[in-house]
Order: C-alpha cells, then structure tokens, then sequence
C-alpha cells in the first residue's frame, strides 16, 4: 500500500471519524447542533470517509 493510501485510509477508519460519520439521528442532531466546530469535524468527517473510498477504488493502493 503506498504511503499516500495508507495515510488516507488510516485517518478514514480511525473510530473517532468512524463513529462520528456513523451516528444515529437523535445522537447527530444533538452534536452536529451543539457548535459550529463541531459540525464541521463531522462533516469532515465524512468528506474524509468518502475520499477513502474513492481513492481504493480509482488507484491501485496495493501498489
């Protein structure tokens, strides 16, 4: 896996990112509207999430 990837997914799959992309609906609005700071690191996220998976599927990351 090439560093790149490597750096990539290890943010994306880390449980904190995990579990806040991950929250049930109560949960979310709770947090995502407790402060603005904290609804962009959610959203962050899940942009982060998202880039992963695109990166896995449009390079090669066993390279």
């Amino acid at each position: 896996m090439n560093s790149e990837c490597f750096e990539l997914w290890s943010l994306a799959s880390h449980p904190l990112v995990q579990q806040l992309a991950n929250l049930d609906w109560e949960t979310f609005e709770t947090v995502y509207y407790s402060h603005p700071a904290v609804a962009h690191f959610i959203e962050a996220s899940r942009e982060l999430i998202e880039a992963a998976a695109l990166w896995e599927v449009s390079y090669d990351c066993d390279e």
